[in-house]
């Protein structure tokens, strides 16, 4: 029987890498595993933005 304390992974946020612990919901990008949709955000390099008015890349 598998504990419910067990970790089985760390979050793949660079920033995170908190413990994934057995049973937990988590999510999944492509291979990775990440521990909260703030994460998954991060991991993807989301960003929030008003549309229309989000600046041209590389003048952030």
């Amino acid at each position: 029987m598998t504990d419910s304390q067990e970790v089985l992974n760390y979050c793949a946020n660079e920033s995170c890498n908190a413990p994934i612990h057995f049973g937990q919901e988590v999510w999944k990008a492509g291979s990775e595993l990440v521990c909260s949709g703030k994460c998954l955000v991060a991991k993807l390099g989301a960003k929030t933005v008003t549309a229309g008015k989000e600046e041209p890349e590389g003048n952030e």
